[in-house]
């Protein structure tokens, strides 16, 4: 029972990091990251901004986290045309 309760809990926690990053994307796509606070991101997601510090300990955190997913849906689309076609 606890362990499936944890469990739960670790999944909207995942769920709730994933929706600050989406929204982390969004806005430093459009404004830029020096011009995205995190009072911004807080204010697109309808929190308080120290509800933000529980899931990412800064916007630099966050913004690798994004570099690291844009290198991941990179490689598996680079890796999904070699497979396609066995060449560049």
């Amino acid at each position: 029972m606890i362990s499936t309760l944890k469990a739960s809990i670790g999944q909207v926690h995942s769920a709730r990091k994933e929706e600050i990053l989406a929204a982390a994307r969004l806005r430093m796509a459009e404004k830029g990251y020096a011009s995205t606070s995190m009072r911004d991101l807080a204010d697109d997601l309808g929190i308080k901004p120290a509800s933000l510090y529980s899931h990412y300990r800064s916007k630099e955190e966050m913004l690798w986290e994004i570099a690291l997913q844009c290198a991941r849906e990179f490689h598996e689309r680079w890796q999904g045309s070699i497979g396609r076609n066995g060449r560049l």
